[in-house]
């Protein structure tokens, strides 16, 4: 019996250690409402309402799965009018499986208007830090008795070095004009060579996009889209939205093929008052672990604290009161 239960953790163990790997493979970590996100896909968008904006965002992905991946961010930005821009922070939290990935990141973007549009870009830069949480691994040949414990494995021995911190570099931007949208972010992203399990940085490249078409006054569709590569691998998301007053409801799906097509997402929420707005997504998995996990579940919380000053005019460069 013993035995079989330390097999069936070793099974799980690797499970979940694979997951890591194809996580950090990737490097593109998912979410479904990147459409109300926009300063965390996109640092371009930091400070263009004109008023300070905290969200948090909480996903939960494959919920039933032993290690499932969950991810917490935490955002402000604002407008910084003496640097004809805006700024803002990211506090990122991410664990998958026995790995925990936390992250803080600082951006600045200059906003540039003109008849052609309005133009954003800007930099930023943070720190990341790994940590892997090893008692929750037992492997066949381990020892487990006393305080001197051993997994008596070279892969396992070899990938759980604890407190690896690392710098990050991004760029963006970002184009508007009238009701289109587009934006390009490129990154400098930490991950793990599964060859020989050391860590290293790696180009990833993202495109957002936008169209607002208004029927009326109240009644406005949204249709979106994200688009990410690390240069090995494609992950897309193409949805849209029906905005009705103060409520909204839509779906996005993500991948581009019937071979890459991984979950639908069933998006609702609404402003709660003129400055809290609540949104959930549940993702529809249509991959082959949808026989095993109970499905994802994602919300983004934002409060907006208005304007720095309530008597000043807002420039021109705020361009969209519905991001």
């Amino acid at each position: 019996m013993k035995r079989n239960c330390l097999n069936l953790k070793f099974l799980l163990t690797i499970f979940c250690l694979f997951n890591i790997l194809g996580i950090f493979a990737q490097n593109i970590p998912p979410t479904s409402l990147y459409a109300f996100d926009k300063y965390n896909v996109n640092s371009a968008y930091g400070g263009l309402t004109g008023n300070r904006i905290v969200s948090l965002n909480v996903r939960e992905q494959w919920l039933g799965i032993p290690g499932y991946p969950k991810y917490y961010y935490l955002t402000y930005s604002q407008p910084v009018y003496r640097f004809h821009g805006g700024a803002g922070m990211g506090i990122k939290s991410e664990y998958h499986g026995i790995q925990n990935v936390f992250s803080i990141n600082m951006t600045y973007n200059y906003v540039a208007s003109s008849l052609a549009g309005l133009f954003s870009f800007g930099i930023g830069t943070g720190i990341v830090n790994i940590s892997n949480n090893s008692e929750n691994i037992i492997t066949p040949e381990g020892i487990y008795t006393g305080e001197n414990s051993s997994h008596n494995d070279e892969f396992l021995d070899k990938l759980l070095l604890n407190n690896r911190s690392f710098y990050n570099f991004s760029v963006f931007g970002m184009y508007n004009y009238k009701n289109i949208e587009i934006g390009i972010i490129f990154d400098k992203k930490l991950t793990l060579n599964s060859s020989d399990l050391s860590y290293g940085f790696h180009d990833l490249i993202k495109f957002n996009w936008q169209y607002i078409y208004g029927i009326n006054k109240d009644f406005y569709v949204k249709i979106f889209g994200l688009i990410q590569s690390d240069f090995i691998l494609l992950q897309s998301n193409f949805g849209f939205t029906a905005d009705y007053k103060s409520i909204l409801a839509g779906i996005n799906v993500r991948g581009y093929s019937p071979d890459t097509f991984d979950s639908m997402s069933i998006i609702i929420g609404g402003n709660i008052n003129s400055k809290l707005r609540i949104i959930y997504a549940y993702d529809i998995s249509f991959s082959s672990l949808r026989s095993v996990e109970d499905g994802t579940h994602e919300f983004k919380i934002t409060y907006d604290f208005g304007n720095l000053k309530n008597n000043v005019k807002l420039p021109v460069i705020i361009f969209n009161p519905r991001l």
